[in-house]
């Protein structure tokens, strides 16, 4: 629990838990899809190839006050396999009220126990026991053919007694009975000390910081490229920092090609001189490439790689990636083409509505990033030899790159990224 009192609001967190494809992300989806637009925050959803967290708040009045304050419900669903656990943990850490999802299919038993042992397992790791978080137990396909008794369900995960809820995430059954259910236990949480202050040690605090300015980036390229996103994980960064990501932005009507841009390389202090304090990266492309996210990884690393001694990236700059295999091996940054709507991040106006939707684990509405974007462009050999003649903003301004409809030459060839085995390591 998170008092924020500037905001005069209690702020809870609740995590939807249990095995793959018992519809925990069905279940948010619908709740998403049902609360007026004025009372919930944007659906933010992480994805990489190894994991995927889905949350949103909602705020809705019918959840009254708790000690004199509004109540903010934050909800959280992580992908559930086995090999998520250490997500399990994190997701789970201080976590204010639980909503287990038991799958209702018979052979689905044995998955429903081991995901209830190890939630159990988790908060005992807390210094918690199990029975002391507010608990409630969600059955889904109950209707199925193969399904088992519910109440039998619900026995054989050796759970501690909790509301029980026959819930079907594609008619809304009993999910927003459910969800009322929820905040009414977290209220008496509150009133009987169930439900604690969590107070964040220094470690917490600033994971909580790096969470909300990745959420604040990621909820801004959303609103300014479209919400149609996925996520690339890069390697491990220099000196043990935490990896950034690349969002993906696939088209739309009326953006017909791909978009890539990192995220989270501005939270980490980079060597001064550039354009800004801290940047991002951005780059356009025809078509879905893997490619285009490893270039920017590899730019990525090489900045934060980057030592005082060393020549920091300035809009114009060109780089140089020779020998690395890449089809196209020598790019110039320059200022985005959306520089209007993307230039405008962080927005003081919609700083509180990108606070909402995050973490809020510090409560200081003053945390946010202010970055600079660069749009890497790749450029042939004949187009760096005019640039060194000419100067950079004269190519920009030959190749025309809106006429020159996104592709700028990440499509030339059908050669296979090399990054992998080899360029990933480069800054390492």
């Amino acid at each position: 629990m998170f008092t924020n009192k500037s905001a005069g609001e209690i702020n809870f967190r609740v995590v939807f838990y249990g095995p793959s494809h018992v519809g925990r992300t069905a279940t948010l989806q619908y709740l998403y899809n049902h609360v007026p637009a004025d009372q919930k925050g944007k659906m933010m959803s992480f994805e990489s190839k190894t994991e995927r967290t889905v949350f949103f708040d909602v705020f809705q009045p019918e959840f009254g006050e708790c000690n004199g304050n509004k109540v903010r419900v934050h909800l959280y669903a992580l992908h559930g396999e086995v090999n998520y656990e250490a997500s399990s943990r994190l997701i789970l850490k201080n976590v204010d009220a639980i909503v287990f999802l038991a799958d209702a299919q018979r052979e689905r038993e044995e998955a429903n126990r081991w995901w209830a042992d190890a939630l159990k397992k988790h908060i005992s790791a807390q210094g918690r026991g199990i029975d002391s978080v507010p608990l409630c137990i969600c059955v889904t396909k109950s209707s199925f053919e193969n399904a088992a008794d519910p109440v039998k369900v619900v026995a054989s995960l050796d759970l501690p007694p909790a509301p029980t809820f026959n819930i079907d995430p594609t008619s809304g059954k009993d999910i927003p009975a459910m969800l009322a259910t929820v905040v009414k236990a977290l209220k008496e949480g509150v009133a009987t000390s169930a439900v604690t202050e969590w107070t964040p040690t220094d470690e917490e605090r600033a994971r909580g910081q790096e969470f909300t300015a990745r959420a604040c980036l990621i909820g801004h390229y959303c609103s300014s490229i479209g919400e149609d996103i996925a996520e690339y994980t890069p390697a491990v960064m220099p000196e043990d920092r935490p990896g950034f990501i690349v969002v993906e932005h696939r088209p739309t009507s009326s953006r017909p090609y791909y978009t890539y841009a990192t995220a989270g390389l501005s939270l980490w202090a980079q060597v001064p001189g550039g354009p800004q304090p801290r940047l991002e990266l951005l780059a356009y492309s025809p078509a879905e490439d893997q490619r285009v996210a490893d270039v920017l990884i590899v730019l990525a690393k090489g900045i934060l790689a980057l030592t005082e001694e060393g020549i920091p990236y300035r809009i114009h700059d060109t780089v140089d990636l020779s020998g690395c295999g890449l089809m196209h091996e020598k790019f110039v940054l320059a200022p985005p083409i959306e520089a209007d709507e993307l230039l405008r991040f962080p927005d003081p106006a919609t700083r509180m509505e990108d606070v909402r939707y995050t973490h809020a684990i510090t409560g200081n509405l003053e945390d946010s990033v202010d970055v600079t974007f660069m749009h890497v462009v790749p450029v042939t050999d004949d187009e760096l030899s005019f640039a060194t003649e000419n100067g950079t903003p004269a190519l920009l301004k030959k190749m025309d790159l809106p006429k020159r409809g996104r592709a700028f030459g990440w499509a030339r060839g059908a050669r296979d990224s090399t990054l992998k085995g080899k360029l990933l390591g480069l800054f390492g």
